[in-house]
Protein backbone atom coordinates (compact mmCIF):
# COMPACT_ATOMS: atom_id res chain seq x y z
CA UNK A 1 0.00 0.00 0.00
CA UNK A 2 1.39 3.55 -0.26
CA UNK A 3 1.83 5.69 1.81
CA UNK A 4 -1.00 7.87 0.91
CA UNK A 5 -3.21 4.84 0.97
CA UNK A 6 -4.21 5.24 -2.64
CA UNK A 7 -4.18 1.67 -5.06
CA UNK A 8 -5.58 1.53 -8.30
CA UNK A 9 -7.46 -2.09 -9.21
CA UNK A 10 -8.29 -2.61 -12.45
CA UNK A 11 -11.41 -4.89 -13.08
CA UNK A 12 -10.21 -8.65 -14.03
CA UNK A 13 -6.77 -8.00 -13.10
CA UNK A 14 -5.37 -9.34 -10.42
CA UNK A 15 -2.07 -7.24 -9.66
CA UNK A 16 -2.92 -4.23 -7.48
CA UNK A 17 -1.22 -1.08 -8.54
CA UNK A 18 0.33 1.80 -6.56
CA UNK A 19 0.65 4.53 -8.73
CA UNK A 20 -1.85 5.92 -11.38
CA UNK A 21 -2.07 4.19 -14.60
CA UNK A 22 -1.81 5.49 -17.72
CA UNK A 23 -4.85 6.10 -19.48
CA UNK A 24 -6.17 7.25 -22.96
CA UNK A 25 -6.97 10.87 -22.68
CA UNK A 26 -10.76 11.73 -21.87
CA UNK A 27 -12.70 12.67 -24.44
CA UNK A 28 -14.16 16.11 -23.88
CA UNK A 29 -17.21 15.60 -26.12
CA UNK A 30 -18.42 13.21 -24.03
CA UNK A 31 -19.86 13.01 -20.41
CA UNK A 32 -20.63 10.30 -17.83
CA UNK A 33 -23.29 10.78 -15.47
CA UNK A 34 -24.15 8.50 -12.95
CA UNK A 35 -27.46 9.35 -11.10
CA UNK A 36 -28.85 7.19 -8.54
CA UNK A 37 -31.87 7.53 -6.33
CA UNK A 38 -32.16 6.07 -3.01
CA UNK A 39 -35.27 4.68 -2.96
CA UNK A 40 -35.14 3.58 -6.99
CA UNK A 41 -37.74 5.42 -8.08
CA UNK A 42 -36.81 7.30 -11.71
CA UNK A 43 -40.37 7.05 -12.75
CA UNK A 44 -41.31 11.49 -13.59
CA UNK A 45 -37.44 12.61 -13.15
CA UNK A 46 -35.24 13.48 -16.33
CA UNK A 47 -31.83 14.43 -16.78
CA UNK A 48 -31.51 17.09 -19.58
CA UNK A 49 -28.89 19.20 -21.35
CA UNK A 50 -29.74 22.44 -23.20
CA UNK A 51 -33.03 24.71 -22.81
CA UNK A 52 -35.51 21.79 -21.84
CA UNK A 53 -37.05 23.14 -18.75
CA UNK A 54 -35.90 21.71 -14.95
CA UNK A 55 -38.01 18.63 -13.99
CA UNK A 56 -40.25 17.60 -17.49
CA UNK A 57 -39.34 14.70 -19.44
CA UNK A 58 -37.79 14.44 -22.44
CA UNK A 59 -37.48 11.06 -23.46
CA UNK A 60 -34.33 10.79 -23.01
CA UNK A 61 -34.52 10.55 -18.90
CA UNK A 62 -32.72 7.41 -17.11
Amino acid sequence: MTRTGEVWIEQGEEEMLTERPEYPAQDTSKAVLHYHRPDGNYEGWACTSGPAPLGRPTGRSR
